[in-house]
């Protein structure tokens, strides 16, 4: 007799393979593709952008100086965007407390310092982006046409701490005040305080001056002393650091480090005064080209000095074996001026991207420094002023100027165009031997 089999019990149904987890997105990411952040650096950017190139033109010849491009970035992230970056740092901190999500931030596993540095890092890496992209944008504006000297990285630096500061304010501010109308008037309020408290003399203001991060600065020539980078990220630094660990560390004692830092940055910024930057051999040496006579120039304008010869050529032509003529045209103040030099205007008006803009005009006003007459009430004066006037419109036509030259004047130079050479030099010669300043009756009449 056949024995039946019972039927074998059903087979458990077999896990899923397991496939590859998902990568967790970290809490950062998502803060800081979302949010105001992207939107403060875009602003910042822009500020940027605006500051270089509005100032782009002869006027304001930025492009061929490193200092000046320092000072109009300075201007553009700090002065303007830094008062933008604190109205973000407001609104972003009152976020949490708008939407009523505090409660669940303080049941989070992350402590609390944790949680604030996820939480302000969009306005502070975003507009940090921003002006390093600006410092970039600057430096290949500036690297074909300046001659000498290189990017001020120490300005770059404490311009990025100063705006990571103004970010930290900002956020701790909005969780303290979480008004809406908070973020535009507390950066409104930044941005008066920084145009405000700029250096305009001497006293107290100067003081604050030196506190102030947007201050203008003032780098023609000059460079900063060792210490004046590190004094200045201690101040702007340890004020960030402070408020930072003041309201989010669990050990707010913490929050003395920074502020000791604070406290010892200003101090050498206020002790040191206008010390903190100095002129620069490497910027403001002679530099010179050509014979018979020479031309000098600080260094940071050595690649002007080809169109300062071609433009001063026909001076030199006139003027050459002229008794009293200059030996050398240099770039320095009248007072510093040996024998046989005559002065050159100053190039910051007359050069753009490394280039004289209007040759003429400032072979012009070389000679006009070169004749210049004391203007004083002395009997003849008038009168040498107009033969003056007539030597300058010879020696340099400006066939664009902008004065049609008086009835004397206009006599005087009819006369030097109908000389000789040889006439010429001899008048050039009493005139050059003669005082315009102290005798000008005795200038002698061509």
């Amino acid at each position: 007799m056949s024995t039946l089999k019972s039927p074998a019990p059903p087979r458990a149904a077999a896990p899923p393979p397991a496939g590859p987890r998902a990568p967790r997105s970290h809490p950062l990411r998502a803060e800081l593709l979302r949010g105001i952040g992207p939107w403060a650096g875009a602003a910042v950017a822009l500020a940027v952008a605006l500051t270089l190139y509005e100032k782009a033109d002869p006027t304001t010849d930025w492009q061929s100086r490193w200092s000046a491009g320092a000072e109009l970035l300075r201007t553009g992230s700090v002065q303007f965007g830094g008062p933008i970056v604190l109205a973000a740092g407001v609104w972003q901190g009152g976020r949490e407390r708008r939407r009523g999500t505090l409660e669940l931030r303080a049941g989070a596993a992350r402590g609390t310092l944790r949680q604030t540095l996820v939480a302000v890092a969009p306005v502070v890496l975003w507009p940090l982006a921003a002006h390093l992209l600006g410092a970039l944008a600057m430096v290949l504006a500036i690297r074909p046409y300046a001659s000498a000297g290189g990017p001020y990285g120490s300005v770059v630096v404490i311009d990025a701490v100063a705006l990571a500061s103004f970010g930290v304010l900002g956020f701790v501010a909005g969780r303290l005040v979480p008004w809406r109308l908070a973020p535009p008037l507390l950066g409104i309020a930044a941005w008066l305080a920084l145009v405000g408290f700029q250096y305009h003399g001497g006293g107290g203001a100067a003081v604050l001056a030196l506190l102030n991060p947007a201050d203008q600065l003032d780098l023609y020539g000059r460079v900063p002393v060792r210490w004046s980078a590190p004094a200045a990220l201690l101040w702007t630094g340890g004020v960030g650091g402070t408020v930072l660990l003041l309201y989010a560390a669990r050990r707010r004692a913490l929050a003395l480090v920074p502020l000791a830092a604070a406290v010892l940055g200003a101090a050498v910024l206020m002790d040191t005064g206008n010390g903190l930057w100095r002129e620069s051999p490497a910027l403001t040496g002679q530099v010179c080209a050509g014979k018979d006579p020479e031309i000098c120039v600080e260094a940071q304008n050595r690649r002007l000095l080809p169109d300062l010869t071609a433009a001063l050529s026909g001076v030199h032509g006139k003027l050459r074996g002229v008794p009293g003529a200059p030996d050398r045209w240099v770039e320095l103040p009248r007072a510093a001026l040996m024998p046989g030099e005559a002065q050159l205007p100053p190039l910051g008006w007359e050069a753009f991207r490394g280039r004289l803009i209007e040759p003429e005009r400032y072979a012009y006003g070389s000679v006009t420094e070169l004749f210049g007459l004391c203007r004083t009430e002395r009997p003849g004066w008038e009168r040498a002023l107009d033969i003056t006037q007539a030597v300058s419109d010879w020696l340099a036509p400006y066939t664009h100027n902008w004065y049609a030259p008086a009835p004397g004047t206009q006599r005087h130079l009819d006369r030097l165009k109908a000389m000789t050479p040889a006439e010429s030099r001899a008048y050039l010669t009493r005139l050059l031997a003669a005082d315009r300043c102290e005798a000008p009756e005795a200038v002698p009449a061509p």
